[in-house]
């Protein structure tokens, strides 16, 4: 009885002892999984954040206001601002020259801006030995440091009666400061070496109500460096007589290096 009553008290004391063991049920055990950061951490592309600062890109040089004139005319097709490309470029006619010097009127040609280098095309001048004479005695042996350029007065008169209209009396009125005349070879002459001619592209051409044609261009040497936004812009107006352009104005509508 005795051994019967002792089994009795090591089951009882074994079975508290396991159950003392067994953690307490606090409801359905779950798996922890690998926590989702995706909803925290993405940012909206339009919301900067504290460690990525977009920074605004500096502004690109735009088309200046002056040069969106109000265009007015019929526009020129490709092939024909193509055929006027070719004409006005052509570095042995006097277009280069022309289109490189603002002017509003005919009135306001400078002669020395258009002649100082001479006609083009034309072989080194050679002076002859009373031009020489004449010229140091004016300016002295320095005036031959490079070359010297001449043209002839009936040349000038060619060219200004051809290209801008002018008459025998209207030409005598333009300025020819800089140039030297010489009487006895009726030539006007230059030391002037820096080249005189611009090479012109065209960004659009229209014929104006009253026929005219109005060319807008940029300096197309500027153009290769800094690009448009960095080249001298210009408006020529021009009418065709026979086979070439007589010129009324070139107006220099943007000029990057003025201050």
């Amino acid at each position: 009885m005795v051994l019967n009553r002792l089994f009795f008290v090591l089951c009882a004391s074994l079975v508290l002892l396991l159950c003392a063991c067994v953690p307490a049920d606090h409801g359905e055990t779950t798996i922890p999984t690998a926590p989702d950061f995706s909803a925290a951490t993405t940012v909206p592309v339009s919301a900067p954040t504290e460690s990525v600062v977009h920074q605004p890109a500096e502004p690109k040089p735009t088309e200046p206001q002056e040069t969106r004139l109000q265009r007015e005319g019929e526009p020129l097709g490709v092939e024909e601002i193509a055929d006027l490309m070719q004409l006005l470029t052509d570095s042995h006619s006097w277009y280069p020259t022309i289109l490189k010097f603002p002017f509003d009127s005919p009135a306001e040609i400078n002669c020395y801006n258009l002649f100082c280098n001479g006609a083009p095309g034309e072989k080194p001048f050679e002076p002859t030995d009373e031009e020489r004479a004449y010229l140091t005695g004016l300016h002295g042996e320095e005036y031959f440091r490079l070359e010297v350029d001449c043209i002839d007065r009936s040349v000038m008169y060619e060219v200004l009666s051809t290209y801008f209209a002018l008459t025998d009396e209207e030409i005598p009125t333009l300025s020819t400061e800089g140039l030297t005349y010489m009487e006895e070879t009726d030539r006007y002459y230059s030391d002037q070496n820096s080249s005189n001619k611009i090479a012109p592209l065209i960004t659009e051409a229209y014929v104006l109500p009253d026929g005219n044609i109005a060319v807008y261009f940029c300096d197309y040497s500027q153009y290769r460096i800094d690009g448009a936004d960095w080249s001298s812009q210009y408006r020529a107006v021009f009418r065709w007589e026979e086979d070439h352009c007589v010129f009324q104005s070139n107006e220099l509508i943007y000029d990057p290096y003025a201050p």
